[in-house]
């Protein structure tokens, strides 16, 4: 087929050809990159947290009470929780995994070091923690009772004596050999020993765990309680059903005395969800955006390709008069839709790389994975394609006849 009689149509309704082209390069834009973002958020949601997170509920507790036994009554709170028929175990901890909120530190390999070798999330934990949480332990062993004490994150207290870290934290610190044994350096000068590798687990900061703690999974657990006044414990249901637990413990606790308060009970499933809220509903609002999108660039190729074929029936009426099949009115409009949408997607292109360009400089997002390009490119087409099709099909069934009636 020859292009030069499909340019110069285009070229006698070159206001509609050009509105169109704009709109399919506007379109690619956004839809590329829109995309490009959902599916980077739908990685986001799929890092898993390494721990039950469907069996946990969590809870705070506030001591106002200046005479309050902090260490005693948070020993009978957990006590008290762990003797509930519905409880599996229950720990002490200062933040969750997933939780937006927490503490992080870096490690030194050597003592001497000025800056540290790897940065790590920080969860103070008790004995019961590595049942609470679901982790499996790797290698060497977990806290004993006897090494949790109490630890003030500010640092006024002594630090502990030994760690356990993730196992994705003990490749990056000792890639060629067990971490088990090996001394880790603070900022400040103390030592401590890595007496345990677990399974990963994931630091609080799910979207700015690069920045924050070098990794999601640089994770380190040391054997402490939280100073006063608050206390965060975290119980896992013995059925795998944390909702129909979290009454019986406020209950629990509540009943438990005065000078204090039960506040902020939570499934950890709900926590997790409120960590990536605002990731959900920009997937949500991307994929509405696309669907119209595609919609309105649909309904602006039929418009177009419905009024050329009215506008030129009776040119089409000739050309079955002198011997043009039914396909080849139907191949001439989907070719004439095949450049226009070209050169859509040729334009559309520079304005995606532009449109992400400017995202990465504002809103501090990936750089486009220039794969996603052919890919949008090839779902235009395919789109204008179809969108073509019902009035190309109008324009093939028009009869030789047509050109004879207005003579």
């Amino acid at each position: 087929m020859e292009f030069r009689p499909i340019i110069s149509a285009m070229l006698r309704n070159r206001t509609g050809a050009v509105l169109v082209a704009l709109q399919v390069a506007i379109t690619m834009a956004v839809l590329v990159n829109a995309a490009f973002i959902i599916n980077d958020r739908m990685k986001l949601l799929a890092q898993p947290a390494g721990v039950d997170v469907d069996s946990i509920v969590s809870t705070l507790i506030y001591a106002f009470d200046p005479d309050y036994d902090w260490d005693g009554e948070r020993r009978q709170d957990l006590d008290v929780l762990r003797n509930l028929p519905a409880v599996e175990a229950a720990t002490t901890i200062n933040s969750l995994p997933l939780s937006d909120s927490g503490w992080s530190s870096g490690w030194r390999l050597e003592k001497d070091k000025e800056e540290s070798d790897i940065s790590s999330a920080m969860y103070a934990i008790d004995e019961f923690g590595l049942a609470t949480l679901g982790m499996e332990l790797l290698e060497g062993r977990w806290f004993r009772a006897d090494e949790v004490r109490m630890l003030d994150l500010t640092g006024g207290s002594d630090f502990v004596d030994s760690v356990v870290v993730t196992e994705s934290l003990a490749r990056k610190m000792f890639p060629d050999e067990s971490a088990v044994g090996k001394p880790l350096y603070t900022s400040t000068g103390e030592s401590v020993t890595v007496v345990g590798v677990t399974s990963d687990v994931a630091a609080p900061w799910p979207k700015s765990a690069e920045h924050e703690t070098g990794g999601l999974y640089n994770v380190t657990f040391l054997p402490a309680r939280a100073a006063p006044p608050v206390a965060r414990y975290v119980i896992r249901a013995a059925s795998g059903d944390a909702a129909a637990l979290a009454p019986e413990i406020e209950k629990a606790l509540t009943d438990r005395g005065s000078g204090r308060v039960v506040m902020d009970l939570k499934l950890h499933s709900e926590i997790v969800d409120e960590t990536y809220g605002g990731d959900i509903a920009m997937i949500r609002m991307l994929t509405t955006v696309i669907v119209l999108l595609l919609a309105v660039t649909s309904l602006g190729v039929v418009g177009l390709a419905s009024f050329n074929v009215r506008s030129r029936t009776k040119q089409i009426g000739t050309r079955r008069a002198v011997g043009a099949r039914r396909r080849d009115i139907l191949r001439y409009f989907l070719v004439e839709n095949a450049v226009m949408t070209g050169i859509g997607v040729a334009l559309g292109t520079v304005l995606t790389f532009a449109l992400n360009l400017w995202l990465v400089e504002n809103y501090d997002l990936a750089r486009l994975d220039p794969t996603w390009v052919p890919l949008g490119i090839l779902g235009l087409l395919l789109l204008g394609q179809i969108a073509t099709l019902a009035p190309a099909r109008r324009a093939s069934l028009i009869p030789p006849g047509v050109a004879t009636r207005t003579i």
